[in-house]
């Protein structure tokens, strides 16, 4: 063999080993991309899920606090009856059917609203 196809070979050889080199490289670049990418989704993930785990525990407050406003409606709606079996004028008696009217509006309200923020729970518990 004479120095021209040794130094051939040699040249061969050598662009080999450096495209190698940068094909390891170029993968280990795109490879660390990705892990990028991943830990930045998980994170946007943790986020939401604390976000929604906030959101279900307000939700939970909110429906104890309108079952105890409608406890309290009940207590006055049973007062108000009580009270006008024992009126016997008549006014007096319209005035408190007017009030047990309203109340029972507002405990309807009230538990429509509570139903909805049951859905609301059942989805946020999924």
């Amino acid at each position: 063999m004479n120095i021209k196809n040794i130094s051939k070979i040699l040249l061969i050889t050598s662009v080999l080993f450096v495209m190698s080199g940068c094909t390891y490289h170029k993968a280990m670049d795109a490879q660390h991309k990705r892990q990028e990418i991943i830990n930045a989704n998980l994170g946007i993930e943790q986020d939401k899920k604390i976000q929604n785990e906030n959101e279900y525990k307000e939700l939970q407050a909110e429906l104890a606090d309108l079952k105890a406003e409608v406890s309290g409606l009940d207590r006055e709606m049973a007062k108000i009856k009580a009270r006008s079996q024992s009126t016997n004028k008549e006014k007096a008696q319209q005035e408190l059917n007017q009030q047990l009217a309203m109340l029972k509006k507002q405990k309807a309200s009230l538990e429509k609203e509570i139903a909805e923020k049951q859905k609301l729970i059942e989805v946020y518990s999924y």
